[in-house]
């Protein structure tokens, strides 16, 4: 279900000095607020379309209630980015998500198909305590502490293939390169 109360919903799609068609939309709820701008490809698949991103709110659990998906934490969050379409995939630049202390940071490709060929990953995972990581899978079985982790990963037929993979755990250091099989 939608967010309850007020709410503010403003948007214009206007020709930029450049001659693009650009589009501007904010929107403010209970849930937090978002802003999507960038210019719209001429094309009518819309390849080629750039837009940055930007979300915020008091609680990330709210929201994901309100899209009807469950587990997510109860803290603030923000997001911010930019994204190209293109005909296979999302291509990412310069995006990242907080969450409390924890921040995912990627850039790349994602299949349109999640986790599809055509996705290829650069990714940083940071946070002050792994436990609030691991609750977010359903764990709780993980030490607390700092934690860091940074790589790639691009999606083969039938496999995903981890490179570059390097982080820091619980106070250990490790590297992770290679392939998992579907």
């Amino acid at each position: 279900g939608l967010a309850e109360g007020p709410f503010k919903l403003a948007g214009r799609v206007y020709r930029s000095p450049a001659g693009a068609d650009r589009l501007e939309i904010d929107a403010t709820t209970a849930l937090g607020s978002f802003r999507l701008s960038g210019d719209l490809s001429p094309k009518a698949d819309w390849q080629g379309t750039r837009l940055s991103f930007e979300a915020a709110g008091p609680s990330l659990a709210r929201v994901g209630r309100a899209a009807d998906f469950a587990g997510l934490p109860d803290a603030q969050f923000s997001a911010a980015g930019e994204f190209e379409l293109q005909a296979a995939s999302l291509d990412f630049r310069d995006s990242m998500l907080k969450v409390a202390d924890n921040a995912f940071a990627w850039s790349g490709q994602v299949g349109k198909v999640p986790l599809g060929r055509d996705t290829d990953l650069r990714f940083s995972l940071k946070g002050q305590n792994l436990r609030d990581l691991a609750a977010l899978a359903g764990r709780s079985d993980l030490p607390g502490g700092p934690y860091q982790v940074q790589g790639r990963l691009r999606r083969l037929p039938a496999a995903s293939r981890f490179d570059e993979v390097r982080g820091q755990l619980a106070g250990a250091s490790f590297t992770l390169r290679g392939r998992v099989g579907d």
